[in-house]
């Protein structure tokens, strides 16, 4: 089961929830030595340089970057977890390429949903966001799809759980 679980949704959906039972899950039920990253967080420690920006453009450099960092993971034996919107659509075609056993996870809900959950504040104080200002690509070649919209947190890592 060592793979790179990328979680993938709108900003809202519950990626960093998911993610964070996901390995506390792997922390008590496996070997695996999981290792957390999520856009957000390194957003705020300028981890995914090169490219400032929230265009699509300065997202996708950022995307090229986190996968040298998810590869070098993966070769120091860690499991990598991801929590990333995973936009534009060439990032996930790009990270499936050349991340090794790349496994996406996508959680979908409707913008509406994701607004109501929004306690990042990403909605109301921010432009650019995949979504609201800018289209929200839906991934086509994800490896599980999760309804977020009504399962709760813990319903949706036992559909995860049991995929594997």
């Amino acid at each position: 089961m060592n793979k790179a679980f990328f979680f993938i949704g709108l900003s809202g959906v519950g990626k960093t929830t998911l993610a964070n039972l996901f390995i506390d899950y792997l922390l008590k039920n496996t070997e695996l030595k999981p290792i957390f990253f999520d856009g957000n967080h390194m957003n705020d420690f300028n981890i995914l340089k090169p490219a400032d920006g929230l265009d699509l453009e300065s997202r996708f450099l950022r995307a090229k970057h986190l996968s040298s960092i998810v590869n070098w993971s993966i070769d120091l034996g860690y499991t990598p977890v991801v929590a990333v919107i995973g936009q534009p659509v060439s990032a996930m075609k790009y990270w499936r390429k050349h991340i090794k056993n790349y496994y996406e996870v996508y959680l979908e809900a409707d913008l509406k949903n994701c607004i109501e959950r929004d306690f990042k504040s990403v909605y109301k104080s921010k432009k650019n966001v995949i979504g609201q200002d800018i289209k929200f690509e839906k991934p086509k070649n994800y490896d599980l799809k999760l309804d977020a919209r009504e399962a709760s947190p813990e319903d949706l890592l036992e559909i995860l759980i049991e995929s594997l």
